[in-house]
């Protein structure tokens, strides 16, 4: 297509776009900052998302665990249905529930 060409044709009304090129200028950065900024917004919004069902995970699993050395350790006590765990096993057992709690404890406190 030629000048005159392009020239005829807008003298008609047919005006086309320019086609894209890869060298073509990109906008300038103040038509895409409102872009950048939804961008953004969502990212936050899934990240948030992603912790507060990473979080109610983790506090559930830890409840099921702490409930369950509980049971354990209330099981060897009373020697109910002749259950029976070795004496370093519970060491263990009681060691790791306070490694625990403690851990948990330490995360919560360093949240500001």
């Amino acid at each position: 297509m030629t000048d005159s060409d392009i020239q005829k044709s807008e003298a008609q009304g047919e005006s086309k776009p320019p086609a894209e090129s890869p060298l073509a200028p990109k906008p300038p950065a103040a038509t895409r900052q409102p872009l950048d900024a939804f961008v953004r917004k969502v990212e936050v919004r899934s990240n948030v998302r992603v912790r507060m069902e990473s979080a109610a995970f983790l506090r559930k699993a830890f409840g099921f665990s702490l409930l369950m050395t509980f049971g354990a350790i209330f099981f060897q006590g009373f020697q109910l249905w002749g259950f029976h765990l070795s004496e370093p096993f519970l060491n263990w057992l009681g060691g790791a529930t306070v490694g625990q709690v403690g851990g948990l404890f330490v995360m919560v406190l360093r949240q500001k």
